[in-house]
């Protein structure tokens, strides 16, 4: 017999579970049937921060006659799915991709036919459902879904999330009809005794710190200081009821960094991972140059002037005696306050603000022309980072070309920015932080000024 297999990547809205439940379960129309889950395998290999993740589910059909079941389970939110196999009484069959349309076109196809068939489509980007037709008496079917998806850690913590739950989903406010889910079909007890474990092996490339599971007991071997082996412990109970959860950090009071090498079959492959220390210290942090890039064209005249100096003011008093700093007005055209950057003291920083105060708002906004300026300016010290400080309310027309400008000078300066103003451009000041890889900050009153500085020197002070 024939065997068909379709894969959907297209998400399908639906308005949600009206049931409760603990754990992957089918769903069956046919009365008088048993096809319980009857295990739950999860193999994840985490290299570096990519967790590369196999899941095998296994379930039969212990009725008298062939069924179609909706199978439900749960995957990471994160997930990539990029490879998934269906085994039928030890028939292997891969499967293959369509557009949603056609592939419920062949799929329908397939089970008019009499052939087995199966299609997987994504319910929630956390819930996936699987159509299974024609499933005959004692067929056991297996399950493998391989999947990916990159760790970030969060206050320098990682975490490894294995989905083993569906849990109930409130409908009462949706629009959208669903249809009546009838009960997940177990029966009593089974669903309770289903083989469940999960097994991690952790390849970090760099010493491995603090490795534990707040959801789950769990038995924890060291084959080096870079590598973890983590399994279940024989004595959880109920394991399969709840999601497993596991986390580490790689911090310790240095600077960690480690190198991954993978060998493909025609190409090498290499991931380098540098990882903070836990604390960072004042004099580890290296000198800076900054460069406070600020608008004082006609749409900045009065009050977003007044809220720029104040800004400007927090700005270089947050800054440490090692740094160094200048400052350049742009309108249609730009001034320097200084040819070279200077230190940071108080004289320097009194001369900058009357220099800013000096600066009158007139005159069109030459952003473009004001930030090609910036990149040109000589370097005091070509070992230290500069830092662009762009304060201006963005009223400009030009924000692609502004990105393209900054990402093509990566290597050149981070780019901040600070939007000025009750209503900026935050298409513009936010666009082009994040063509930096940075922050952006916005200030519409005085005393805003002094609240988005202190976050800034909070931001800059533990890179």
């Amino acid at each position: 017999m024939k065997l068909l297999y379709t894969f959907l990547l297209c998400a399908i809205c639906f308005a949600g579970f009206s049931q409760d439940t603990d754990s992957p379960y089918l769903l069956v129309s046919t009365k008088n049937a048993f096809i319980p889950l009857k295990s739950s395998i999860t193999e994840a290999n985490i290299a570096g921060t990519i967790a590369h993740v196999r899941v095998t589910q296994v379930y039969q059909n212990k009725g008298a006659e062939p069924i179609e079941a909706k199978y439900v389970f749960p995957l990471s939110t994160q997930a990539a799915v990029h490879k998934m196999h269906m085994i039928v009484d030890d028939r292997l069959v891969v499967a293959k991709i369509f557009e949603k349309q056609e592939a419920k076109k062949v799929y329908d196809t397939a089970i008019e036919e009499g052939k087995r068939a199966a299609k997987l489509e994504q319910h929630r980007p956390n819930v996936f459902q699987m159509n299974v037709g024609n499933i005959m008496p004692g067929d056991e079917i297996t399950i493998d879904i391989y999947y990916t998806e990159m760790l970030v850690p969060v206050n320098g913590e990682y975490q490894f999330v294995a989905p083993a739950v569906v849990g109930p989903r409130f409908t009462g406010e949706s629009t959208e009809a669903e249809g009546s889910f009838a009960m997940p079909y177990t029966a009593k007890g089974i669903a309770d005794s289903f083989d469940f474990d999960i097994s991690v092996r952790l390849n970090a490339g760099m010493i491995i710190q603090h490795v534990n599971s707040a959801s789950h007991k769990i038995t924890v071997d060291y084959p080096d200081a870079k590598t973890a082996e983590i399994v279940l412990s024989e004595e959880n109970k109920n394991p399969s009821n709840r999601d497993f959860i596991l986390k580490y950090n790689l911090r310790g009071n240095q600077i960690q960094t480690g190198l991954l090498l993978y060998e493909g079959e025609e190409e090498n492959f290499f991931s380098f991972q540098m990882e903070p220390n836990k604390n960072v210290v004042l004099d580890d942090i290296p000198s800076r140059e900054y460069l406070f890039i600020v608008d004082v064209s006609g749409s900045m005249n009065g009050y977003p002037l007044e809220v720029s100096r104040t800004l400007m003011r927090n700005l270089l008093c947050g800054l440490r005696m090692t740094d160094t700093f200048n400052v350049q007005l742009f309108a249609s055209s730009s001034t320097m306050f200084s040819a070279v950057p200077v230190e940071i003291n108080e004289q320097n920083i009194e001369a900058a603000i009357r220099f800013l105060s000096e600066g009158q708002g007139g005159g069109g906004t030459q952003l473009l022309s004001a930030l090609q300026t910036a990149y040109k300016l000589p370097r005091k010290d070509m070992s230290v980072a500069r830092s662009m400080v762009v304060i201006t309310d963005g009223y400009v027309s030009v924000e692609k070309e502004a990105f393209e400008l900054i990402r093509n000078n990566l290597d050149q300066a981070s780019v901040f920015t600070f939007g000025i103003g009750s209503s900026v451009n935050r298409y513009l000041v936010e666009g082009m932080a994040k063509v930096s890889n940075s922050e952006s900050f916005i200030a519409t009153t005085s005393e805003e000024a002094a609240e988005v500085a202190k976050d800034f020197a909070n931001y800059i002070a533990t890179p």
